[in-house]
């Protein structure tokens, strides 16, 4: 995967820095879509090697939920105080 990584990026930002002129940004660009596309590659590997469900825990997710919202308005408090 490392070899499809430094491919991509090297023929993206031919295209982009060379032929369109996007100098920096367009090197930044094709780094950023030659991770984005081996990174979609590599998901599509693992989902089809290994059959992955993922499902939620009811209760685990309630827990989760009711710390949060009390976290949540716990810092909306303090946060007006200090205005």
């Amino acid at each position: 995967m490392n070899w499809l990584t430094g491919l991509l990026m090297l023929m993206l930002t031919l295209l982009l820095v060379v032929a369109f002129r996007w100098g920096l940004k367009g090197a930044l660009t094709a780094m950023l879509l030659a991770n984005i596309c081996v990174a979609i590659v590599a998901v599509i590997m693992v989902l089809r090697q290994f059959k992955l469900r993922l499902k939620a825990d009811k209760t685990l997710v309630k827990r989760i939920l009711k710390t949060g919202i009390v976290f949540a308005l716990s810092f909306l408090v303090i946060q007006l105080n200090y205005r």
